[in-house]
């Protein structure tokens, strides 16, 4: 029996059109996403062992001609799985809507189907961006939606202990330009003892930005030794870039799913120094859609069951990201700011 649709919907979204929609996408304010998760993998399976997300990129010894190889995969790992959650919304095209298509040109009809996809794109970009935001301390708390009602997602693939914490000290607005060199160095130091700091990037929460910026103004002079250097979005105080970052994500308490207004991806008070060529990365999992071919992508939309009332039909969409930060190439900082 066909399917009682006049118009072929779903030869509007094939992966081809869909790649490019995720090309083409509005671009969001991700500074996470862009800044740290440069790095983007499609792993071909739907979960994915903790020995994979702690694999980490190290310098080996060389090999005598002759000798075995250095093994990647280094004894001990452990095997566990970690079963990610998708991230799927859905919309709804009513008969109505898939009536009135009929009226319209391929290029319209396609114009439609594109700004359905591109509201479900950008609303998978954002909640990556939170899932990234939160990966950068070492666990993700966040709600999830379930048959059952709402409760916890957590992946605490990464013990707490292996987070870098400087609190050697404070900002205030008696510090020297000195005291925030020397506090900066003896956070690339930690870093710098695991291998790490070949780039270095400090992230800021706005109010300790804020003090940098006061202490570099007020604190600054000719005779400084150390050289700053203040632009428009950035801080340099002697090599070291700060950057504000004063994006937010939607926050939920983990359990209910309950709203509780905006979070800041960095807290105002805190800043975290970052080696950007660690490689920090982002896995786009196996999707659960046959639709998509069960392929591992960073987006996929399709049409999906047909309802009869109101009589239309589903778009789904569905993407299955997990951050996995180098986390010795991370260090936290939280100031008591004045």
């Amino acid at each position: 029996m066909p399917m009682p649709i006049d118009i072929n919907i779903r030869s509007f979204f094939t992966r081809k059109v869909i790649a490019q929609r995720i090309e083409a996408s509005a671009k969001l304010v991700t500074p996470i996403l862009s800044l740290v998760y440069k790095r983007k993998k499609q792993h071909p399976y739907p979960t994915i062992g903790v020995n994979v997300i702690k694999r980490v990129i190290q310098n080996v010894p060389v090999v005598r001609r002759g000798s075995s190889a250095v093994p990647m995969r280094r004894k001990g790992f452990s095997t566990d799985i970690i079963n990610p959650q998708g991230i799927d919304t859905q919309d709804f095209l009513s008969a109505t809507d898939i009536n009135n298509l009929k009226l319209l040109d391929t290029t319209n009809t396609q114009a439609l189907v594109n700004g359905i996809v591109d509201d479900m794109l950008l609303t998978s970009k954002k909640t990556t961006e939170a899932l990234c935001a939160q990966s950068l301390k070492g666990v993700i708390r966040y709600p999830m939606k379930s048959d059952d009602g709402d409760e916890p997602y957590e992946l605490s693939y990464i013990t707490q202990q292996d987070v870098h914490q400087y609190t050697g000290g404070q900002f205030t607005s008696s510090s020297t330009i000195k005291t925030v060199f020397e506090a900066f160095t003896e956070m690339e130091t930690m870093i710098q003892d695991d291998g790490w700091g070949g780039n270095i990037e400090i992230l800021a929460g706005k109010d300790v930005y804020s003090q940098l910026l006061e202490i570099c103004e007020t604190k600054s002079t000719k005779n400084n030794h150390i050289k700053v250097r203040i632009d428009k979005k950035s801080i340099d105080i002697g090599g070291f870039t700060v950057r504000q970052v004063n994006a937010s994500y939607k926050g939920y308490t983990s359990d209910t799913g309950t709203e509780i207004g905006t979070v800041k991806e960095i807290p105002e008070k805190s800043l975290v120094m970052i080696d950007l060529d660690a490689p920090h990365t982002l896995f786009y999992l196996a999707l659960d859609d046959l639709k998509a071919g069960m392929q591992a992508l960073p987006f996929f939309a399709a049409p999906g069951e047909v309802k009869d009332n109101p009589s239309g039909i589903e778009i789904i969409g569905r993407s299955k990201p997990i951050p996995a930060p180098v986390i010795n190439a991370i260090c936290w900082f939280e100031s008591a700011v004045e």
